[in-house]
């Protein structure tokens, strides 16, 4: 009979230690699919991957321990995600399947690496990650090694599917590495302790299937472009809006469906604006017979003007998706004219729809200023913005007005507000068309819905030392501590305004009340403003084209300032599904500037550098998971937990082991039988023998002192069977009352089963 050479590891060394090399050249690729995402995070998945493996080795072929030891490695994984574990809470369950739902849709709508803002797409590809570490490591070690080909299945897609999507740095080198480690995770269980010239031949062989692969792959771009083959095959039903305000839960679709593409440089693309609050929502409706041109008195700056071409796919809209103020719209498929209720707009002649096929080439005006000249700049000198400087609002107790003439006060229960421009220091002015009156604008907005946010807007503007520094002190204020993110805002309750609800008691909901907000404060303020609607830039593949879907939809706002323009604002947190596809669109700060206060606005700056997707400005949103730190205030306890649980797990198998290895022996065996009498209460004299024991404290089928003085006294004789120890540690738990078995666990405490090598 021939003997088998010695193993290089043992079995379960080596099989633990092939899994983590092989999970952790796969998480490290995974883990690209977040532009900045922490490659330490890789490591926790593989780390929470091994310690279940371990588990599962050590719980043999019991079902309990087995059921265990993957729940116990599910918990360690989703700790190594990162994932907020008040996400696992009942009354939270739902979010996180909305949310990890949200950012697998993103991660199919993006260019990859992901660089927007969209924490749900970061906790997506960590728990994914975390997730197929976990789901290979409890294959791989199940007992009798049925699982080990969906094993190398899970983690070569976790290495593989990046590569495929994104591509890779040095391919050949990564072809072979991965394929010395498939070739480790196969077979180095099996591996000789001397392999000679069949490890050489193996090496030689993987080179030769590896070399060729990872140069066929050594390309600039992936090797499937996935996405657009899903755009060429996409059709549906064309998508509409109404862009006008509401305010509630949004109910319209978002299906990550392709609207639009665009070719040139990426900006918020501007389909209508909402000139007109009517008292409770911002609205498209015009309220002059003679809308005042949209651009500055002077001569426009060249650098401010940009041209890009729109090709629609499933958007259908009557107005042009465009940018800033339109200046001319050429090569269109259909005729196209200047709006002229709104002028810098414009829409399809005779009321048409642009639809799937059209195109056209705009030329538009989108000032780009920076903060310094921001501060500088007047927003009173030009009296063709006195429209943007109107506000309706609702009385709702009627209010008695003293009319000149009238022997009895008149009741009012609406008032058409208008706010002088910032510089000029007087007061409002209140009109009362049904009464043909004139008042004072203090006394009505008092009386009306909006008296909180009036006392706020005076308050802010008390702070401020220009225009500018008032729009940054709105933005402030609803970047500020308690103002989140929620896409199912709060009922407003009866008798209050929306806007003025959320303002100054909700603080909660989505682009239109954040827009709605700033826009109203802002006009209060004597800061011409009007809220934008349309879409986000967008995501761009590796086509080069902005490609903008349903999900993009957004509001934002607009801000006239003299000699420049309108200038776009967004107040919407950062973290939102509609701005999840945007580069970081930060004005260049200085000095007297904040980051925060500069990152609010609008993609018309030029500085369009990615950031990293978490490095969110301003206050904390709640709309995503994203694991907290110090720095930013969050808690660090689920690392902290992460690696408490790593060491009591290896603490328990250390100490079984030790416990396994003493009872292997017949000293130690013998030990510890006399420590569990004496801790039993059942101690024996020194002159009582094995035979005498086993004849007092054996039941029948029982058999564990019998196989202990076998294995004492007879050579290759099988130590106790783990049965036939819990069965003697029940006789030993018997007469000692209602803790008997605490007792006799602690007396004789279960021992993991040694398998023969």
């Amino acid at each position: 009979m021939t003997r088998r050479p010695a193993a290089l590891l043992a079995p379960r060394v080596a099989r633990l230690a092939a899994f983590a090399l092989l999970a952790l050249a796969g998480a490290l690729q995974w883990v690209r699919y977040v532009e900045g995402a922490d490659a330490g995070r890789a490591a926790l998945w593989v780390a929470a991957g091994t310690v279940t493996g371990a588990l599962v080795l050590l719980a043999g072929s019991r079902r309990w321990a087995l059921a265990a030891a993957a729940l116990v490695g599910a918990g360690l994984a989703v700790a190594a995600s990162g994932l907020d574990l008040t996400y696992l809470e009942p009354n939270h369950v739902d979010e996180l399947a909305s949310g990890v739902s949200r950012g697998a849709n993103a991660l199919t709508a993006v260019r990859l690496p992901y660089l927007g803002r969209e924490p749900w797409v970061l906790t997506t590809v960590q728990l994914s990650g975390a997730a197929l570490c976990w789901a290979a490591a409890l294959l791989a070690c199940w007992p009798g090694g049925r699982g080990r080909i969906s094993a190398l299945t899970l983690l070569l897609v976790l290495a593989a599917a990046p590569i495929v999507s994104i591509g890779a740095d040095s391919p050949a080198l990564l072809g072979f590495a991965l394929a010395l480690l498939v070739a480790a995770f196969l077979w180095l269980e099996r591996l000789a302790r001397h392999p000679g010239l069949s490890l050489a031949g193996l090496l030689a062989g993987l080179a030769l299937v590896a070399v060729p692969a990872g140069l066929a792959a050594d390309r600039e771009e992936p090797w499937f472009d996935y996405r657009a083959f899903s755009e060429r095959l996409a059709g549906g039903t064309p998508v509409s809006f109404d862009w006008d305000h509401q305010y509630g839960p949004i109910d319209w679709g978002r299906e990550g469906v392709e609207l639009f593409r665009v070719e040139g440089s990426p900006r918020y693309w501007r389909v209508q604006g909402l000139n007109t609050f009517d008292g409770r929502l911002w609205t498209s409706e015009v309220r002059s017979d003679d809308p005042a041109n949209d651009l500055p008195t002077g001569p426009l700056r060249e650098e401010w003007t940009t041209k890009f071409s729109v090709a629609i796919n499933l958007l259908e809209t009557e107005q042009v998706v465009s940018s800033g103020t339109t200046l001319a719209i050429d090569d269109a498929t259909q005729e196209i004219e200047e709006n002229d209720d709104a002028p810098g707009q414009f829409v399809a002649t005779d009321g048409e729809s642009l639809s799937k096929g059209d195109s056209y080439t705009a030329t538009a005006y989108v000032p780009s200023p920076g903060p310094a000249e921001l501060a500088e700049a007047t927003v009173g000198g030009d009296p063709r913005r006195a429209d943007a400087l109107v506000l309706d609002v609702e009385l709702p107790e009627a209010m008695k007005i003293d009319v000149p003439g009238e022997p009895l006060p008149l009741e009012a229960d609406e008032a058409v507000v208008s706010f002088p421009p910032f510089e000029s220091g007087n007061p409002p002015l209140a009109e009362y068309e049904r009464l043909g009156f004139q008042g004072g604008g203090d006394d009505a907005l008092r009386a009306s819905l909006y008296d909180r946010t009036w006392e706020l807007a005076q308050r802010l503007k008390r702070r401020a030392d220009s225009p500018y520094d008032y729009v940054l002190a709105v933005n402030r204020y609803l970047a500020g501590p308690g103002f989140g993110y929620t896409e199912t805002p709060p009922r407003t309750p009866a008798g209050e305004a929306p806007l003025e609800d959320f303002i100054v008691d909700s603080q909660r909901g989505y682009c239109q009340q954040f827009s709605g907000a700033m826009a109203l404060l802002l006009r209060m303020g004597g800061v011409p403003a009007r809220v934008a609607t349309g879409f986000t830039p967008g995501g761009q593949p590796p086509s080069g084209e902005w490609v903008v879907r349903d999900t993009d939809a957004h509001s934002w706002v607009e801000v006239w300032f003299d000699d420049i323009g309108w200038v776009t604002f967004d107040p919407t947190p950062a973290a939102t599904p509609a701005r999840s596809q945007t580069a970081a669109i930060d004005q260049p700060t200085e000095e007297g500037v904040s980051g925060s206060d500069a990152a609010q606005t609008g993609p018309a700056a030029t500085n369009l550098e990615p950031k990293n997707p978490r490095d969110v400005s301003g206050a904390d949103t709640g709309a995503g998971p994203g694991a907290a730190t110090s720095d930013d205030g969050g808690s660090s306890w689920p690392w902290v937990g992460l690696a408490l649980a790593v060491a009591l797990v290896a603490g328990a198998v250390w100490a079984a082991r030790r416990a396994g290895a003493r009872a292997a022996t017949a000293h130690g065996a013998l030990a510890e039988l006399e420590r569990a009498l004496r801790r039993s209460g059942r101690a024996a004299s020194p002159s009582t023998t094995l035979a005498a024991l086993e004849q007092r404290l054996d039941t029948p089928g029982d058999g564990y002192l019998r196989a202990l003085r076998a294995a004492r006294y007879g050579p290759g004789a099988q130590p106790p069977s783990p049965q036939q120890r819990a069965a003697f540690r029940r006789r030993l738990a018997a007469d000692l009352g209602w803790g008997g078995r605490l007792r006799a666990l602690y007396a004789l405490p279960p021992t993991l089963p040694r398998r023969p090598r």
